[in-house]
């Protein structure tokens, strides 16, 4: 432990992740008492949809909490049942909570946590799967929480591919599997389209291919500064963390590193797709932040010696430096 220093030790601390969530609590509690005028995004349908019915100025707040709160708690569930880190630690939920912190526009209620948790439950079900003799079931959840997601945020439809690429790294991939997926991806749909035609209104149905259809031309549309500054610590994350596993991979089991192979691959694509459509730079930073939040945890946990020790500190200089600058965006904002 003295070797390995501060970084060690906040990884491994039993306060870290309730001294994250008392920080949490503060800012959040703090932002909506001095930013009344704090709005909905509701860019998409859903989003006006669930709002809507959504009692008083405070209720969809503290419903926003509780679902970033509930994506933290499936982050530690995860790790402690496929040990994507080498170690049980509640870590995970801690670099979620930094990487929210520094990023406190995502307070602003909208469907992100609630599709970050989508995503998390789907990765769920697909790491389950590993090398099962019938993982038809597995992938049949999987694929039924992904396309839960994409009612919440049609785009990920695009991302479909990588539950293929996925399945076939897990040793999933078969002709049942795949119409299993195809069957768990279609059946809230089903559902969708039984209350759209019983209430008349079919445009409910329609809405999210029309969303999907909705392709930006290229560099047409500049995100906000935060968005940026967000896009650029999950990036700067992403890429320590990635260069991490592929020099130390050998230090972990097969398994591990098809799981961490395939969250690099997720998190990637996801940087790619801001790059080519920005306007979606909100929704992509929640699916983000739990994919880097896995990365930077193994990168944080498990890292020794000088260098890494000097990035963590580094790193949480920036995210002190990236809350302030948004805190400042903000209450210049409103």
């Amino acid at each position: 432990m003295a070797r390995r220093g501060l970084q060690y030790r906040i990884a491994t601390g039993r306060l870290t992740l309730p001294v994250t969530f008392i920080l949490a609590l503060l800012v959040w509690g703090g932002l909506g008492w001095m930013l009344p005028e704090w709005g909905t995004d509701d860019a998409y349908l859903f989003h006006r949809a669930l709002w809507q019915w959504i009692p008083g100025v405070w209720a969809d707040r503290i419903l926003m909490f509780l679902s970033y709160v509930f994506v933290g708690y499936l982050l530690i569930e995860s790790n402690n049942a496929y040990a994507i880190v080498r170690m049980r630690t509640s870590m995970q939920a801690s670099v979620y909570g930094w990487l929210l912190l520094a990023t406190p526009c995502l307070f602003i209620p909208s469907m992100g946590p609630l599709v970050s948790g989508c995503l998390i439950l789907a990765l769920y079900y697909l790491f389950q799967g590993y090398q099962q003799n019938e993982p038809v079931g597995c992938v049949f959840h999987a694929w039924l929480f992904w396309g839960v997601g994409t009612m919440l945020f049609p785009s990920l439809f695009f991302f479909l591919p990588l539950l293929l690429v996925g399945a076939y790294m897990f040793k999933e991939l078969s002709w049942r599997t795949f119409f299993a997926g195809l069957i768990g991806l279609s059946v809230p749909y089903w559902f969708l389209l039984v209350y759209a035609y019983s209430m008349g209104r079919m445009e409910v149905f329609k809405a999210p291919f029309r969303e999907l259809a909705d392709w930006q031309p290229l560099f047409s549309y500049t995100p906000q500064g935060w968005v940026l500054v967000g896009a650029g610590l999950l990036f700067l994350l992403l890429l320590v963390s990635s260069l991490h596993y592929m020099l130390t991979s050998y230090d972990d089991k097969i398994r591990t590193r098809n799981y961490l192979l395939f969250l690099i691959l997720l998190g990637f694509s996801f940087a790619l797709f801001g790059v080519l459509q920005p306007q979606h730079g909100v929704m992509l930073l929640s699916l983000l932040l739990p994919v880097v939040a896995f990365l930077g945890t193994h990168l944080f946990a498990l890292s020794q010696g000088r260098m890494p020790n000097v990035f963590f500190m580094v790193y949480l200089c920036l995210l002190l430096a990236a809350f302030v600058y948004n805190i400042w965006m903000l209450s210049y904002s409103f």
